[in-house]
């Protein structure tokens, strides 16, 4: 008799692959196109990603890696996800974070101002009098929304100074420091 033998269905080798999407996409979820090798080739696929995904989120793209061997099932692609910066937010978690300019006199007598959110366009926020330079002011659930989370967005303020105030203004200002014991 001769030697039988039977051949071994094993699973296809996984490929791992990266794809950076642009802050918006991975915060607020979306379509992509991910382009990778595949038995030397390059493949394209429309992927999901998902809403909050993180910098270094990996997804598991099931049966799209390499052909298993003897009828054996594909591998899996490991995506890693890259955010791209954004020129106005940071993140943190599911929060978002900003920036807005505001000068002396609006941060000592308090104001309104208009500012830039991911979810809702822009809104109207109030600034307390009294605000110093570096804090942060929320807009309670107006940061990355998931299926079961919502974050915050955080306005950091940063104070100008006039730099061309007139002399009837610097004047003003003097008088001001004067009442309030302030040395010059």
């Amino acid at each position: 008799q001769g030697q039988g033998f039977s051949q071994q269905r094993s699973k296809g080798r996984d490929v791992t692959a990266e794809i950076t999407v642009p802050f918006d996409v991975a915060a607020k979820g979306g379509k992509q196109i991910v382009a990778f090798n595949k038995s030397g080739q390059t493949q394209k696929l429309s992927v999901k990603i998902p809403a909050g995904s993180d910098d270094g989120k990996t997804i598991r793209l099931r049966g799209q890696g390499e052909p298993g061997v003897h009828g054996g099932p594909a591998g899996d692609v490991l995506l890693t996800i890259r955010v791209a910066k954004h020129p106005q937010f940071t993140r943190e978690g599911l929060d978002i974070y900003s920036n807005t300019s505001l000068n002396v006199f609006q941060a000592a007598l308090g104001s309104k101002v208009r500012v830039q959110t991911l979810e809702s366009g822009t809104v109207e926020l109030k600034i307390p009098a009294g605000t110093q330079q570096g804090k942060l002011l929320k807009l309670k659930e107006l940061g990355v929304k998931t299926d079961s989370k919502k974050g915050d967005h955080f306005v950091r303020v940063n104070l100008t100074v006039p730099k061309n105030l007139s002399a009837s203004a610097k004047k003003t200002l003097k008088e001001l420091a004067k009442k309030e014991n302030i040395d010059l």
